[in-house]
């Protein structure tokens, strides 16, 4: 195939605008079927767009943390890493390693 799925070649295939390997499952929830049916500029765009949104989302993160799902970088964070400030105790941070930063020690 030498025309994207995506745009329908209104990005012309080029050196510059190669078709790229295209997860048919998000890698991000463990997909490793691929296919070269996307050009860049298109997957550029989704993995920035859309799929970035769905991949931090809180929907999937905790089942790619319960099921142990590393991302692309090879990393499982908890889904709960942040700051958050709690009335009794004041301000904490949960780190992504799962290791949570006790409130005395928190630096801004």
């Amino acid at each position: 195939m030498t025309t994207c799925i995506i745009c329908k070649g209104e990005n012309p295939i080029s050196e510059l605008n190669s078709l790229t390997d295209e997860h048919i499952v998000p890698e991000f929830i463990g997909g490793s079927l691929k296919v070269k049916n996307v050009c860049k500029v298109c997957n550029s765009k989704m993995g920035a767009g859309f799929e970035g949104k769905l991949a931090n989302s809180l929907f999937y993160k905790l089942p790619r943390f319960l099921h142990n799902i590393e991302g692309k970088q090879g990393n499982l964070s908890t889904p709960f890493s942040g700051v958050y400030e709690d009335v009794d105790i004041g301000k904490f941070q949960t780190l992504p390693n799962r290791r949570p930063v006790p409130h005395s020690r928190y630096q801004n």
